[in-house]
């Protein structure tokens, strides 16, 4: 072991808060919304800001943000560097998935099943993919990946959709099981 320290409460119900790993720096976040920066060699507190938010993934991290969900519907974006919050945005629902950005923008993929694609410098809503939520669904969402300007993510009722990051235009969808049950 190199070094240990608590960074704060997790929670079963909320298993998408996760530390990341950019350049030197660790990042972690709790469910009270304590963001931490941390060196990754030592372990030691380079920064630390208690942003208010009820944190239910992240951080999502890239193009210089930390991008953290909240349980209420918010995506809020701070500065990879000093922890300082650029923008918050509210959207339709839970956010149980980390969310990602490449190219200046950021996706996020709510509990109801939309598919958010935000402007990186402020947040604001630049297209939308929405299919829906079936009626019988686990509580949690896939978080989207993205690469090569297509956006990835596995839907509530089994299928892999690939969006274009640049406008959200569904470029393909497939089956990756089919949903099967008696009833509801």
């Amino acid at each position: 072991r190199l070094w240990l320290v608590d960074v704060g409460d997790g929670s079963p119900r909320f298993n998408r808060l996760a530390p990341v790993v950019g350049g030197e720096l660790l990042y972690t976040v709790d469910l009270e919304g304590v963001l931490q920066a941390r060196s990754r060699e030592s372990g030691a507190l380079v920064w630390k800001v208690e942003t208010g938010l009820p944190a239910s993934a992240g951080p999502g991290l890239g193009e210089g943000l930390l991008l953290v969900g909240t349980a209420e519907g918010e995506v809020a974006a701070f500065d990879s560097e000093k922890g300082e919050e650029r923008w918050r945005r509210q959207l339709s629902g839970q956010v149980l998935s980390v969310p990602a950005v490449s190219q200046g923008v950021v996706v996020v993929h709510t509990e109801d099943g939309r598919i958010y694609g935000l402007d990186a410098e402020n947040g604001e809503q630049l297209w939308l993919y929405n299919q829906g939520t079936p009626v019988l669904t686990l509580h949690g969402t896939s978080s989207p990946v993205i690469s090569g300007g297509i956006v990835f993510c596995g839907l509530a009722g089994g299928k892999l959709v690939a969006l274009s990051l640049e406008n959200g235009a569904l470029e393909w969808e497939g089956h990756v099981t089919v949903p099967a049950g008696g009833s509801e």
